[in-house]
């Protein structure tokens, strides 16, 4: 273990002691250890950190360089990554809108848009309850409550819902969406 060497040139021997405490030394072998290559991240700005951060005043597409030099400063190593930085408001809009008309299409009985907001694998359950409830259907929906906030990650959110439950108390629950392959977001549960 031969931790934090300096860059530079070395002559290495190994030393072996047999039980007659008899010992005998390799020959010399010369190495080198050469200076670790930098890191710069050149765009949005210059910045070396280990673990670096940036920050974008407005949403949209943006770009980040990285570029890896050895110790003579030449790059060895370079890549542009363009990332699509979204507004948290313009997605919170966006979730609460996939919500909103599915109810609107379920409070005037249109089951077939309304399942368009559901993932396939959860429609047919989903239907099932909505046809179930019949004539209640549109009371019911007046029910379900207002989203509150949301917490999304790459290609999945969660929505917590609040709806009064009486005498000044009000109930949460959370439903899930997903980002299907052809980026829209979809209720997956309730």
């Amino acid at each position: 273990n031969w931790p934090s060497v300096a860059a530079g040139s070395y002559s290495l021997t190994a030393m072996a002691t047999d039980n007659s405490s008899g010992n005998k030394t390799s020959t010399a072998v010369l190495i080198s250890v050469k200076t670790p290559p930098t890191v710069n991240i050149t765009a949005p700005a210059n910045n070396c950190a280990a673990n670096p951060t940036f920050t974008f005043s407005t949403p949209g597409y943006n770009r980040v360089t990285i570029k890896v030099k050895d110790s003579n400063g030449t790059v060895i190593y370079a890549a542009t990554k363009v990332l699509y930085m979204f507004s948290a408001i313009g997605q919170y809009n966006l979730l609460n809108g996939v919500y909103v008309q599915m109810l609107g299409r379920l409070k005037v009985g249109n089951l077939d848009d309304a399942s368009t907001a559901l993932m396939a694998g959860v429609a047919e359950k989903y239907n099932a309850v909505f046809i179930a409830l019949g004539a209640t259907l549109s009371s019911a929906v007046d029910q379900l409550g207002t989203m509150e906030r949301a917490t999304l990650g790459d290609n999945i959110a969660e929505l917590m819902l609040v709806r009064p439950s009486g005498g000044g108390q009000s109930t949460g629950y959370f439903i899930y969406m997903i980002r299907g392959q052809d980026g829209i977001w979809r209720i997956d549960g309730m």
